[in-house]
């Protein structure tokens, strides 16, 4: 699925999880610099093209989110 909005260049979906109305619920993370590090993880619900549809929360850049955890 293709990652969508003005940072799609820089940003690559993490991970991400189906919900029960067939939405995502993704993680993802945005990258600066060189070299390159993540400067904001992102948690979104997106549509399955990639759409955005609202922000849940806003992570730390330095720390994995992944629902293994």
């Amino acid at each position: 699925m293709p990652v969508t909005g003005p940072d799609r260049r820089r940003s690559y979906w993490r991970e991400g999880v189906y919900l029960p109305g067939g939405n995502l619920f993704v993680s993802r993370a945005c990258c600066a610099g060189e070299p390159v590090r993540n400067v904001s993880k992102l948690m979104w619900e997106i549509t399955p093209a990639g759409v955005f549809k609202h922000r849940v929360a806003i992570g730390f850049p330095g720390l994995d989110h992944t629902a293994w955890r």
